[in-house]
């Protein structure tokens, strides 16, 4: 199984890494020009699929099952097909060791692999929204283990079996990042990240939506659905609204 398996490796690139920008920025989300209204930066937020959410509460160690926290999730429908996102609040501040099982995004942290129908690693993408925000901007991250060609010739060399249905969420998050990026570019042009009011605008921007509009984004997650389907007839989301309902149902979401 393919997250049993993701789970038995520590895939982080460099020991104690969350140590070396001084603050451990992946874990507390700190810089000194936020300056948020409403969004709390301390400690970090992770993101679970369904699949991995439910695999990890069954059989490993996580937030809910140490401390009983109850994460939220955000849900998206695209025409027959409803993908979403599990949110959990980390304040571990990168002492997680033996108190839980790192998720997938803490294990690939700093990049998020990027794989196409064929199972061809074509790009990869920042693994939070601040260091997204930070490369779109082309501005230098807090996080400093950010070695583009070092990970990606490690993802080329180290065929980690990721399954199709993982895989399909990493490209959906790298259309996100590709509409994160024109809109940040175009809404936030005359502002730059070493300075509060650009963080003032990108609060209001990612609370309001405005970040993620785009009228192609339905049809290309779609289209990105059915080409994976194509390469892997095994592949669906049928489940996934049921998956969250009985998630709901047993009192976890």
């Amino acid at each position: 199984m393919f997250l049993n398996n993701i789970y038995k490796k520590e895939i982080i690139f460099e020991n104690n890494c969350w140590k070396k920008c001084g603050n451990g920025f992946c874990c507390d989300n700190q810089y000194k020009n936020f300056d948020f209204g409403l969004i709390n930066t301390s400690g970090s937020i992770i993101l679970y699929t369904p699949r991995e959410y439910e695999f990890a509460i069954n059989f490993k160690k996580t937030h809910e099952n140490i401390f009983y926290s109850k994460p939220k999730f955000i849900k998206k429908k695209v025409n027959d097909i409803e993908i979403s996102v599990i949110m959990v609040k980390c304040n571990l501040l990168g002492k997680c060791n033996n108190i839980i099982d790192k998720p997938i995004l803490c294990r690939l942290y700093p990049f998020i692999p990027v794989f196409d129908f064929t199972s061809t690693l074509i790009n990869m993408v920042p693994a939070s929204i601040y260091d997204v925000v930070f490369k779109i901007k082309e501005f230098d991250s807090v996080c400093k283990i950010n070695d583009f060609k070092k990970y990606f010739k490690y993802y080329q060399d180290n065929d980690l079996k990721f399954d199709t249905y993982t895989k399909f969420y990493f490209y959906v998050v790298y259309l996100y990042y590709k509409i994160i990026k024109k809109n940040l570019i175009s809404l936030t042009k005359n502002l730059k990240v070493d300075n509060k009011s650009f963080w003032k605008k990108f609060e209001f921007l990612l609370l309001t939506g405005k970040l993620f509009e785009d009228n192609n984004l339905d049809k290309e997650i779609y289209d990105c659905y059915l080409n994976f389907q194509i390469f892997d007839k095994s592949f669906s989301l049928d489940k996934e609204s049921n998956l969250i309902k009985n998630l709901c149902k047993k009192n976890v979401l």
